[in-house]
């Protein structure tokens, strides 16, 4: 509506060790003149997020007792989360909703075959849709890859970064018509 912007900031001071070993961050919006700060009620892990609308977003977070990691709804200024699509999406994933909100688009981490997954979400059908499977390096590896898929602005096509053909691209690819009726 134009009348008011949540930023999203990323605020805590972080080593390798408490990262990924139970510290980390904490997730903060704001108003664009920085007021009205709120902390999003998780216990220190939080990654990959997107914008439902401008009061609710996805997060891939830990909320202690409640069911580990998972990607969850938060609505700002609310203390009560809601997993979304338990068990449905990879662990974790660069995630955002196509242009008209219809559609989940993320990706994953590289499975033990080293093959990272283009994956598309129905939240309305609650349908998964695999796009691809695509190799990348190992995640520690010096060519790693994530695959970072975006949206075109129609969403109906999706682009992404990859090293399945030994070189670092990008490349599109459209999305079957069948999804987006």
């Amino acid at each position: 509506d134009g009348q008011q912007y949540y930023g999203f900031t990323i605020a805590n001071n972080v080593t390798y060790d408490n990262l990924f070993y139970g510290g980390g961050f904490k997730f903060v919006t704001a108003n664009a003149d920085g007021s009205d700060l709120w902390a999003l009620p998780m216990d220190y892990h939080a990654s990959h997020y997107t914008w439902i609308d401008p009061e609710r977003l996805i997060v891939y977070s830990r909320v202690p007792y409640q069911g580990g990691n998972q990607f969850r709804i938060y609505t700002v200024g609310d203390y009560n989360t809601q997993i979304f699509a338990m068990n449905r999406l990879p662990n974790d994933g660069h995630c955002s909703f196509s242009p008209d909100g219809k559609l989940l688009l993320t990706d994953s981490y590289p499975d033990g075959e080293s093959m990272r997954t283009l994956v598309l979400y129905d939240p309305q059908k609650d349908c998964r849709y695999d796009l691809g499977k695509y190799y990348s390096p190992a995640i520690l590896h010096a060519t790693r890859c994530d695959l970072h898929p975006r949206w075109s602005q129609d969403g109906r096509r999706i682009s992404f970064d990859s090293f399945h053909e030994e070189y670092r691209g990008t490349y599109v690819i459209d999305i079957p018509e069948e999804i987006l009726c």
